[in-house]
């Protein structure tokens, strides 16, 4: 028995909980709550105390139910929140590694991929924060391992999968667009099945996910007159193409539009239909041109840069208190901007080591996840906070360089590279300087 995966584990878990152990010493762990944290906690603390909700449409409803049952079991203290969104956390890493041992990239490429992962702060201090990211990105991983990775039962994994990918949209509805994929994924994803077989898989994860969805969509629509889960994405649509090109100011367009979209009608019908006639108006009177071409300055430097909630919150950041060690800080800012640069670089390489049937066939469901991250927010209101559902995706490209690079080392005949391996790695490269371009504003 080889007890290199053992030892790897080891490591991996190691360095994970190391991360963590840091995360609970860094000065924003005592600052007020911001954002969306404190409507959900309020939600919690109600919900808890078994007071009926006033839902307001712009959040799913998951989350603060969530909040609520671990108020209900442990008390409204942070201290259970955060220990179990660290274990779904590690849960979520050990989903991917599965996933990308699945895909073919061989040891020790997964683990030190999803090493990165859980130890880049941007991603691992999401468990000390109230917001649903991590719910969500467990519960979306578990879905995918379901449908991809071989076990039992196959349909039956199927519609467990749906129902995971359900929970995930009650926890963040930014995946609804992207479901009926994964259902096309699940049917596309085994060899050498019969039509009938691959109709009963993606039929499965249909079902499964509105068998979680339905019943809130309708309760809504009898109750509320509005038949969804929340109805906040053209409020989203409009507050992106309103906000400012600064890359650390997601609240001050945010904040008003929310407000004055509250207070535009008691009706949740009526003020979707307000605010789509004044996204009409703005595009007819710019013109959808103009409009394009100002999201795209300014979305994917929002999106992807190098400052991230993590770093927001750190003494003298944007959330943060006033700067009071500078030393401390500024290595954990150099943690967090050297984790992100190098899972930017190493995915930047891996996107043009993709090879084969097989290899194109393990890409194709990250890179349609990236490509669709990318599309919704040209447009929608966007802040580092939303790339995290793709940092997945991100942690399968730097596997497969690190993989491709392995193997490069190993390889025992000497031959220098072709000419097409060349041109892979200048495309990497390329793309890696863009990206260090877009998030670090070179």
């Amino acid at each position: 028995m080889n007890p290199a995966p053992s030892r790897g584990f080891l490591l991996l878990l190691a360095a994970a909980l190391l991360a963590q152990a840091l995360l609970f010493a860094v000065p924003h762990q005592v600052r007020p709550l911001a954002g969306d944290q404190a409507q959900y906690v309020a939600e919690a603390r109600r919900l808890a105390a078994g007071e009926a909700l006033h839902p307001t449409f712009l959040w799913p409803p998951l989350y603060g139910r969530w909040l609520g049952g671990l108020f209900a079991v442990f008390g409204p203290v942070l201290l259970p929140v955060k220990l179990v969104q660290a274990g779904l956390l590690l849960l979520a890493g050990l989903l991917l590694q599965g996933l990308l041992v699945a895909a073919g990239i061989r040891p020790p490429a997964p683990l030190l991929a999803i090493g990165l992962l859980l130890c880049d702060p941007q991603l691992a201090a999401f468990a000390h924060y109230l917001w649903p990211e991590i719910l969500h990105l467990f519960l979306s991983l578990l879905g995918v391992f379901l449908v991809l990775v071989p076990g039992p039962k196959p349909t039956l994994r199927c519609l467990a999968a749906g129902a995971s990918f359900g929970l995930a949209l009650l926890a963040k509805s930014l995946l609804g667009p992207f479901v009926p994929v994964l259902a096309v994924a699940a049917a596309c994803a085994p060899a050498g099945l019969r039509s009938r077989q691959r109709l009963a898989r993606g039929a499965a994860v249909a079902l499964g996910t509105l068998l979680l969805t339905a019943p809130v969509a309708v309760r809504n629509g009898l109750a509320h007159g509005t038949w969804s889960i929340s109805n906040s994405a053209l409020l989203n649509l409009w507050i992106g193409i309103n906000d400012p090109e600064g890359r650390g100011d997601y609240d001050s367009v945010a904040r008003q539009e929310v407000a004055e979209y509250l207070l535009s009608s008691p009706s949740p019908g009526r003020r979707e239909r307000i605010v789509r006639w004044r996204i009409v108006h703005k595009v007819s009177e710019e013109g959808l041109g103009s409009v394009l071409e100002e999201q795209f300055r300014k979305q994917y430097g929002r999106l992807l840069d190098k400052d991230s909630f993590f770093t927001d919150q750190l003494p003298g950041g944007r959330w943060g208190p006033p700067a009071s060690d500078p030393r401390r800080t500024a290595l954990l800012r150099g943690w967090a901007y050297g984790a992100y640069g190098l899972v930017l670089v190493l995915a930047s390489f891996g996107l043009f080591q993709v090879r084969g049937r097989r290899g194109w066939a393990a890409a194709a469901l990250p890179l349609a996840f990236l490509a669709f991250n990318l599309a919704i927010f040209l447009l929608l209101h966007v802040t580092t906070r939303y790339r995290v559902a793709f940092l997945p995706c991100l942690a399968f490209f730097a596997a497969l360089a690190v993989d491709r690079g392995l193997a490069c080392l190993r390889s025992a005949d000497g031959r220098e590279l072709s000419r097409a391996g060349w041109l892979r790695l200048l495309a990497g490269a390329l793309l890696g300087g863009l990206a260090w371009a877009a998030a670090f504003g070179l």
